[in-house]
């Protein structure tokens, strides 16, 4: 009888599959390609290669598109992956780290609150 062993390989996290750190920002942007009507969304997490896309639609992995982030001209990107809710992009040409320096200065994500949220306003 011979003896079986079974190995298990745990999944690497997502991060392990990038190219460059990911920093949170919360970036709103406008999406648009040639095979849909521009929509809205927001970069969560934002790289010098690509970024996280919280949108409420799904993407074919593969689809190109641009992203058009305010004050910036429209950024050329491909959809890497979908899910409900999020996508993850590659931009076609990185950006410049200065570029990324503004974005995540200008673009924090606000820390949640802490406690109850007021139901009014007190003027007294």
């Amino acid at each position: 009888m011979r003896n079986k062993c079974l190995a298990f390989i745990e999944p690497l996290p997502d991060a392990a599959f990038r190219q460059a750190p990911r920093r949170p920002v919360a970036i709103p942007v406008r999406l648009s390609s040639s095979a849909m009507k521009p929509l809205r969304a927001t970069v969560s997490n934002v790289s010098r290669m690509g970024c996280r896309l919280d949108v409420r639609c799904r993407f074919a992995p593969g689809a190109a598109l641009l992203v058009t982030i305010p004050d910036l001209s429209p950024l050329s990107a491909t959809i890497v992956w979908s899910r409900e809710r999020q996508a993850g992009v590659r931009f076609s040409r990185p950006l410049g780290a200065a570029v990324l320096d503004r974005l995540i200065e200008r673009y924090p994500v606000q820390p949640p609150r802490e406690g109850p949220e007021p139901l009014a306003s007190w003027q007294g």
